[in-house]
C-alpha cells in the first residue's frame, strides 16, 4: 500500500491520481465537475469525491449528468491517505 500526499485534477470526467508528480492512475466519474476529494475509511484507503451542479443547465443535469451534486466513494485504489494532524493550539 502506498502512503503519502495525493492530488487529483478536478473539473473533468476522468480525474488523474498523482503522487510525487507521477500519474498513478485515472479515476473516472459520471459527472464533469468534481470539486474536492479526500481519503477516509478505517485505513484511509477509500477516496471520497464531491461534485457540483453549479453552472449546469437543467437539461444537462437531466440528460447527461443526473448524479451531479453527489458524493462518490472509490475503493480498491491500492493507495492510502493519512489522518489530518490535530490542532494543538
Amino acid at each position: 500500500m502506498l502512503f503519502g500526499q495525493f492530488f487529483l485534477e478536478l473539473e473533468c470526467y476522468a480525474s488523474l491520481l498523482f503522487f510525487a508528480g507521477a500519474q498513478l492512475q485515472t479515476v473516472t466519474f459520471p459527472v464533469k465537475k468534481i470539486t474536492s476529494c479526500c481519503f477516509g475509511g478505517p485505513n484511509y484507503s477509500e477516496l471520497y469525491a464531491t461534485s457540483a451542479r453549479f453552472g449546469l443547465t437543467e437539461e444537462e443535469i437531466r440528460s447527461h449528468q443526473p448524479l451531479a451534486g453527489s458524493v462518490f466513494k472509490v475503493t480498491g485504489l491500492g493507495v492510502c491517505g493519512f489522518a489530518a494532524p490535530s490542532y494543538k493550539g
